[in-house]
């Protein structure tokens, strides 16, 4: 995806309902004021061509929203979802609108879309245990400069809190993580609407911390019910180091055989394999 093509993306996403509800409705005037009882079929008609235009346009929306989503978090294509992410983070289009904030009416599309395939981006970097990429990313945005509606903006803290915090977790360095926690309990204060979403988070990475740094037993695990495909294998993954740390040898061994058989390039199917492979 090019520059040009970036551009043409958001300028359908910003300007297109837009723009197709204007002419719509100037074609409607236009028919009214030539004939007192214009034509129902050709009212029909351009009826039809506004739905299918918008639907057309909020398509390629939801392609931008959800589609990069859904192959990292149920295809778990990792390398498609890597250079769709760093095509947008390399963009003009991101670099005025969310790493040097210009005003813009429509600031908030522009700046969702970019985060989104941000987070995406951030993600990879995770899954492939590519920590200190993953940190540096979360650490790269100011949400307090971005003019974001605060639903969005609630659900993209929380993602950068959230693999940012498990990455430094992950290489257990325990000052950066502290500090992550802090920051995400004030967001339940700030945002208690998402207090449920955010404990989740909070709970899980207390958890990881438990297991992987602290040697500690730590059942959350069991009870974190994630529901995509990536998500429930990472959570096989801590379970089998729970299971390790409760000296349930054969339970543990049974998840890592079936983290073994996963996308090679996930970090908890790496050292899956190696544990298997320590443990022959």
């Amino acid at each position: 995806m090019n520059n040009k093509k970036i551009w043409l993306y958001y300028f359908l996403i910003n300007y297109g309902v837009f723009f197709t509800t204007i002419t719509y409705l100037c074609l409607g005037f236009f028919l009214t004021f030539q004939d007192r009882s214009p034509n129902v079929k050709v009212i029909m008609f351009l009826t039809i061509i506004y739905v299918l235009v918008v639907l057309f346009l909020r398509k390629i929306m939801i392609k931008g929203n959800v589609y990069y989503e859904y192959l990292l978090t149920s295809k778990i294509e990792l390398d498609n979802v890597e250079s769709y992410g760093k095509q947008v983070v390399n963009s003009t289009l991101f670099n005025r609108f969310v790493l040097k904030v210009k005003q813009h009416r429509y600031n908030n599309n522009i700046h969702t879309l970019n985060l989104n395939a941000y987070s995406c981006l951030i993600s990879v970097y995770y899954y492939k245990g590519n920590f200190e990429a993953a940190i540096k990313g979360a650490e790269k945005i100011d949400f307090s400069t971005l003019q974001i509606y605060e639903s969005n903006q609630v659900v993209f803290q929380v993602v950068q809190y959230a693999f940012a915090l498990r990455s430094n977790l992950l290489s257990k360095d325990m000052v950066k993580s502290g500090i992550l926690f802090e920051q995400l309990e004030q967001l339940v204060d700030k945002y208690p609407s998402q207090s449920q979403v955010i404990n989740t988070v909070i709970q899980l990475s207390q958890a990881i911390k438990d297991i992987v740094c602290d040697g500690q037993v730590n059942d959350f695990v069991d009870e974190w019910q994630p529901k995509t495909r990536l998500l429930k294998l990472e959570k096989l993954y801590f379970q089998a180091l729970n299971e390790a740390l409760k000296g349930n040898v054969a339970q543990a061994r049974q998840y890592f055989v079936t983290l073994s058989r996963e996308n090679p390039d996930l970090f908890f199917v790496k050292a899956a394999k190696l544990n298997l492979e320590e443990n022959q």
